[in-house]
């Protein structure tokens, strides 16, 4: 075969290598973690109609220089992996958030958690990001809820009790094309999510989801709304939705 075929078949065979994305194993603990939830569909269209952080926030890694005549490469965002101390989930953020200690029941954790236990200081923490297109004011709106609770209280919940706790929560801003799934685990393991479209205070069409997931011991509960219309928060959602792991206590 000629020098210069060979030189485009390396350079096809390496370039396909690069697209395939880097994952490192789950721990061993992963395993018990319940199925993935679906992410939002690609391209999806609307129907008509305060704690220290434990880590500092990951940068975007650099890129080797730029041969002339070559491609530039792209670059890659490095995430910020999210997990209190306690919880028995992590998530990835496209960095760190703003975070609150919760020291008792309070209407952020009430329709969540019903007694949450009180034998130590804190119950839980409540996790933030925002990131805003100042050209467009279209937004990427993150809430994190991690809550401890009870025993009798996770064994308790079934699928209709968790549907109710999460179509509460838009009972002010109803979705269309409202959709629930429940993902079951080992023991009191769930991951459910209730999911839809509608519009943010800019009237962008926007996808709404809230992830809640039960552990052994705790409770955490990911909402999240982004303008549909923006690509790159679309990826930080897919990419979200396949990182949370559950690791156990």
């Amino acid at each position: 075969m000629k020098t210069y075929l060979k030189s485009i078949f390396r350079i096809i065979f390496i370039t396909g290598l690069a697209a395939i994305p880097a994952q490192a194993d789950p721990p061993p603990a992963a395993q018990a973690a319940p199925p993935a939830a679906p992410a939002a569909p690609a391209q999806a269209t609307a129907p008509a109609g305060t704690a220290p952080v434990q880590q500092p926030a990951a940068q975007a890694g650099d890129t080797a220089p730029v041969q002339p005549g070559s491609v530039p490469p792209v670059k890659q965002l490095v995430y910020y992996n999210y997990a209190h101390d306690e919880s028995e989930y992590s998530v990835m953020l496209p960095e760190a958030p703003t975070v609150k200690t919760l020291w008792a029941a309070s209407p952020e954790t009430a329709p969540f958690v019903d007694n949450p236990p009180t034998d130590n200081a804190a119950i839980g923490e409540l996790a933030t990001f925002k990131r805003v297109d100042i050209d467009t004011e279209e937004v990427f709106d993150v809430k994190i809820t991690f809550i401890k609770a009870k025993k009798s209280f996770l064994n308790g919940l079934g699928k209709d009790k968790i549907k109710d706790i999460l179509i509460k929560q838009y009972k002010d801003t109803p979705l269309s094309n409202e959709q629930f799934n429940i993902s079951p685990g080992k023991g009191p393991l769930r991951w459910a999510t209730l999911s839809g479209f509608s519009l943010d205070s800019h009237s962008h069409p926007s996808f709404c989801a809230m992830h809640y997931l039960t552990g052994q011991q705790s409770v955490l509960v990911v909402q999240v709304m982004y303008s549909i219309e923006n690509k790159t928060f679309q990826d930080y959602y897919d990419h979200l939705v396949k990182s949370i792991t559950y690791v156990a206590p």
